[in-house]
């Protein structure tokens, strides 16, 4: 497999060193794009397609303009697309990254050239990066298909107008970036096959939660914590209810332990729980640091809107399981109890 790396170093004698560095040795290959001016870099960052950059971080130089640039690349950087960066500095103090899974920095003073290489390859291998390039990939080719093969083979139907078809455009490439397609993007990155008859637990969650619209505190779904040491609960009040601003309050269901349900459960065990056959609870797995979660549809509350400011947003509930567990609940609640027949 190759990636292209652009390199911004203003050092004359480091750069071809990094260069031949980079594009020598065993796979993966690298096609190495090097520069050391500021504006060439910022340039080549918001224009160019690459998939890591090395940057050098010039702290003695007197030119206000070219001070800091490796940082002002990696600000340019952030505003313009993902990718992975690797700084390569005499100053390795004055860098700060937001997230150093993605940002990797080593000392001039420390390293050598073999270490910026074996730093990149150690980047772009890890999971993160590998599905970000897994689903950019995905996208372009499913643009690609969509625009000059399923519109052309497709009969337009009178009168409809390019306006009508923008609609269309948008879900059809959500679908398809979807389903077997995110399943086959999930199994290359994790080396485990996604079945249709089996998920696997993170599949259940969207970690970190989704942005709910403007001005309003949750959504549909969001798992939520009142304060420190708070039991977790699901926001279940309908999405058009809070989008349309019907809802004066946030219904919450509280989440307990399996332990404490099979405990109040007269009858039945854990299985039967997890199997989701007992009217009161939803089960849902343990991912993202959550352990275990046990929906208790007999514990209902609710905190107004300007209330919901204060709940922490843990993770949202995925589709179907946001609409099951809201499906559940109206089953729970519309249940009616009838006597035994004696014997």
């Amino acid at each position: 497999m190759s990636f292209r790396v652009l390199v911004v170093e203003d050092d004359d004698d480091l750069r071809p060193l990094l260069k031949e560095e980079l594009e020598a040795g065993d796979p993966p290959v690298f096609t190495v794009v090097d520069c050391k001016d500021f504006t060439e870099g910022q340039a080549h960052v918001q224009n160019c397609h690459f998939d890591a950059v090395v940057l050098d971080l010039v702290e003695e130089a007197t030119n206000s303009e070219r001070a800091e640039f490796g940082k002002a690349v990696l600000d340019q950087l952030r505003k313009t697309r993902f990718l992975p960066v690797v700084f390569y500095t005499g100053y390795p103090e004055r860098v700060q990254p937001s997230d150093e899974r993605f940002v990797k920095i080593l000392a001039k003073a420390q390293s050598n050239t073999a270490d910026v290489r074996k730093a990149v390859i150690e980047l772009l291998e890890s999971d993160l990066v590998k599905v970000a390039r897994l689903m950019s990939t995905a996208l372009t080719d499913v643009l690609r298909r969509f625009y000059w093969e399923t519109l052309k083979e497709a009969t337009r139907p009178e009168g409809v107008t390019d306006h009508e078809i923008v609609h269309s455009t948008v879900r059809r490439v959500a679908w398809e970036l979807s389903g077997e397609r995110a399943a086959a993007m999930i199994g290359e990155v994790t080396g485990k096959e996604v079945t249709k008859s089996g998920v696997f637990a993170p599949q259940t969650f969207l970690w970190p939660p989704i942005d709910p619209p403007p001005g309003l505190p949750v959504w549909t779904g969001d798992i939520v914590r009142r304060g420190e040491g708070e039991p977790l609960e699901v926001v279940i009040t309908a999405a058009c209810d809070l989008a349309m601003d019907k809802a004066p309050n946030i219904l919450l269901i509280e989440v307990i332990s399996m332990e404490l349900a099979v405990k109040e459960r007269k009858k039945g065990n854990a299985a039967e729980i997890k199997r989701n056959t007992v009217a009161q609870y939803y089960y849902l797995p343990a991912a993202y640091g959550l352990s275990e979660l046990c929906l208790d549809f007999s514990r209902m509350s609710h905190v107004t809107l300007e209330q919901g400011n204060a709940l922490e947003r843990v993770a949202t509930l995925d589709e179907p399981w946001v609409h099951e567990v809201r499906a559940r609940l109206q089953t729970y609640i519309g249940r009616v109890g009838t006597p035994s027949y004696a014997e």
